[in-house]
């Protein structure tokens, strides 16, 4: 497995938490997800409510490595590579440096939030975060949740963020994980 994949739980405790909070709080039975984890898993076994989590993925050795980890019936997994090939790192600097221009590359895995059935939780935890939070904003269901992960990096580039912000009411949950709701 290349270096930088992770076998274990990324979200801290206090994340992951708050995570479930909001999956039980909203009964979200239907669940949908950019950048999938091992917290997925979590997820699935600790609430009983969800009947369906789809997530999106755009590397092929964690897709392959979390298919067979998370075996849960109520589970999906889609594999949308990026159009073009690039590290980790590069992915990450230019996420930082113009989180604008990642788009374009992940157009797919974007998009792909569009052909499921309507999400009642959308966890952003992915590439591409601005236009996965932007899609999610066409895409959740009346009275349904966002949770994004890292959401600090936000404050790096506000004026790419700034107009999407404003359709959104937004809760700071921690340091580094926002909830957002439709205005």
């Amino acid at each position: 497995m290349q270096s930088g994949l992770k076998k274990k739980i990324c979200l801290d405790d206090r994340r992951r938490k708050i995570v479930l909070k909001h999956i039980r709080k909203f009964s979200a039975p239907t669940c949908f997800e950019w950048g999938c984890g091992m917290n997925t898993k979590y997820f699935l076994q600790q609430s009983d409510s969800i009947t369906q989590w789809i997530a999106v993925e755009d590397n092929k050795e964690w897709y392959d490595y979390l298919n067979k980890e998370i075996t849960d019936s109520r589970f999906q997994l889609i594999l949308r590579p990026p159009s073009s090939d690039k590290t980790k790192d590069e992915w990450y600097q230019m996420e930082n440096e113009s989180p604008l221009r990642v788009g374009k590359y992940f157009r797919e895995y974007i998009d792909i939030v569009s052909e499921i059935p309507t999400p009642d939780f959308i966890l952003i935890d992915g590439r591409s975060r601005l236009q996965c939070l932007e899609k999610a904003h066409s895409c959740i269901s009346d009275g349904g949740v966002v949770v994004m992960d890292d959401a600090h990096r936000i404050s790096r580039n506000k004026k790419d963020w700034r107009p999407l912000m404003r359709k959104w009411k937004v809760d700071r949950i921690t340091k580094k994980m926002f909830v957002f709701k439709k205005k």
